[in-house]
């Protein structure tokens, strides 16, 4: 390859590259926005989990159920973001982000199948519930 065409060749190469740059700059910054979105949705659940069981292990006293609700709803609300936001992104960690995602919500807020005894806000509001329910037909 003579001079010249190695010259033409290093300029197309590079005017490709700067276009496919412009053309997609939030590139990287979108998996770190993934990446992001799916750590603050999962720090939300361990915070819903929290939000009751925190306070009956260091206080010995059920929690006011208002602020388990309002931490279970963000918690709900954080998980359908990070979905939608990783199904959006998509990329190579799609899958693993979405069961990373999924593991997590189903050990601190809901497990659709609940073994005997497990933890989960959704089962201690459940049961809440139902205290509350034989409260007032007792």
């Amino acid at each position: 390859m003579d001079k010249k065409k190695a010259v033409k060749l290093a300029t197309a190469s590079a005017v490709a590259a700067s276009a496919f740059v412009a053309a997609n700059p939030h590139a990287s910054q979108a998996a770190t926005d993934v990446a992001t979105v799916v750590s603050q949705a999962k720090a939300q659940f361990k915070a819903a989990y929290y939000a009751y069981s925190h306070a009956v292990t260091e206080t010995g006293k059920l929690p006011n159920i208002s602020d388990v609700y309002a931490a279970y709803n963000k918690a709900k609300q954080a998980y359908a973001n990070a979905v939608a936001v990783v199904n959006k992104a998509g990329g190579a960690k799609k899958d693993a982000y979405l069961a990373d995602l999924q593991a997590t919500y189903e050990t601190y807020v809901f497990k659709a199948n609940p073994k005997s005894g497990e933890a989960r806000v959704a089962t201690y509001i459940d049961a809440y519930n139902y205290a509350v329910k034989l409260d007032s037909l007792r």
